[in-house]
């Protein structure tokens, strides 16, 4: 089973926020007047078409207003639609510098999004060290996602020397906090005894955790613990029944690991054009090992 594709979960905070039962109109005569914050919440109605319909060029101002009056969250969804050329051409360096206005001015999601940028190499030069060093800054201002993504760090000695356990407990701090892609990481570390003692009944635990919660790479690790009779009974239709539900979710491993259960007929009725069926869609998705398999 392959980890959770790494900061998937950052750009998913990078969404604005739901607004919903706010009214348009009300919120348009308060921007209007000066309340930044209602310029915000308007923007993120039209970015979502939440009550409104979609206008993302309408966002796009609405969160330009707000972050000149600076409200950061304004600053940092006007640097995400710039990032993915949302409603606007895309333009990485102007989304930098959005986000690094919004880490500046304190908000810990700004310094998150722009350790995730330095990462990734997107507008900038990739720099792993000043990577590291934005997401130890936005995790001790309490924010979790930042501590996950410093704990992957961590556990690929990227920008800092490999440290299993600082990982797991950053991990730990992840989970404790309510971040559910930190749950499946300590379940992922746990099931490997990886930079902590090995404790399969702990990793079902974690996974089924995060599964509850809907998160649907820790459905996937479930399912691949019931496959194969991992710190619980073999369960071939389990495993399938949960690989189904990451897949339904969006979790392109849980679909290539289903996949191979249509393939071989492993708690399911073999069926060899539904298994293409999904390693097409995995693969579509980025997953190569689900190309491998068309």
């Amino acid at each position: 089973m392959s980890p959770r594709p790494l900061l998937t979960v950052v750009f998913l905070g990078l969404l604005a926020c739901p607004v919903a039962g706010q009214d348009a109109e009300a919120l348009r005569r308060s921007c209007d007047t000066g309340v930044a914050a209602a310029c915000y919440n308007l923007g993120s109605m039209y970015q979502n078409g939440d009550g409104v319909p979609q206008d993302l060029a309408l966002a796009l101002s609405l969160y330009r207003r707000a972050c000149d009056a600076e409200v950061m969250r304004g600053c940092i969804n006007l640097g995400t639609m710039y990032l993915n050329g949302s409603g606007v051409t895309q333009d990485a360096p102007h989304a930098v510098s959005l986000f690094r206005q919004a880490c500046d001015g304190g908000d810990m999601t700004g310094c998150s999004d722009l350790g995730f940028i330095y990462q990734r190499a997107q507008g900038v030069p990739e720099d792993f060290p000043r990577a590291v060093g934005l997401f130890q800054q936005a995790c001790d201002g309490g924010l979790m996602p930042a501590c996950n993504n410093l704990g992957f760090m961590y556990l690929n000695g990227a920008g800092v020397p490999r440290d299993l356990p600082r990982a797991v407990s950053l991990f730990q701090q992840a989970c404790e906090g309510g971040h559910m892609t930190g749950c499946s990481y300590l379940a992922l570390m746990y099931l490997n005894g990886a930079g902590v003692a090995q404790d399969l009944p702990h990793a079902v635990i974690l996974y089924q955790q995060t599964c509850d919660a809907g998160d649907m790479p820790g459905c996937t690790g479930l399912g691949f613990l019931h496959q194969n009779g991992v710190g619980v009974a073999q369960d071939l239709p389990r495993a399938v029944t949960l690989y189904q539900r990451a897949c339904d979710g969006g979790d392109v491993t849980g679909c290539n690991n289903l996949g191979m259960m249509y393939e071989s007929g492993a708690g399911v009725t073999q069926d060899l054009a539904r298994a293409l069926e999904l390693y097409r869609r995995a693969c579509d998705a980025g997953l190569v090992e689900a190309c491998r398999r068309e």
